[in-house]
């Protein structure tokens, strides 16, 4: 990567380390030296939102009551 490449949420640095911009600053949430900048941003935006669903859902059957707080569920 030869240059710096910047987002909204994020950038990506040279060596390939990727920046996440915070209320507090940045903070690096790892590395993709390969591909280019808007690889690395578009794979660690791609994990983000399959957090975020995975996330949701857990929220939504909590408040469902499909699945209790306390009790883990079953395999």
């Amino acid at each position: 990567m030869s240059a710096q490449h910047e987002s909204e949420w994020g950038r990506v640095a040279e060596d390939g380390t990727v920046f996440v911009r915070t209320a507090d600053g940045e903070r690096a949430v790892g590395q993709y030296p390969e591909g280019t900048p808007e690889e690395a941003l578009a794979f660690y935006k791609n994990r983000f939102e399959a957090l975020e669903f995975e996330v949701n859902l857990l929220a939504q059957r909590v408040a469902g009551g499909a699945l209790s707080p306390r009790k883990p569920p079953s395999p």
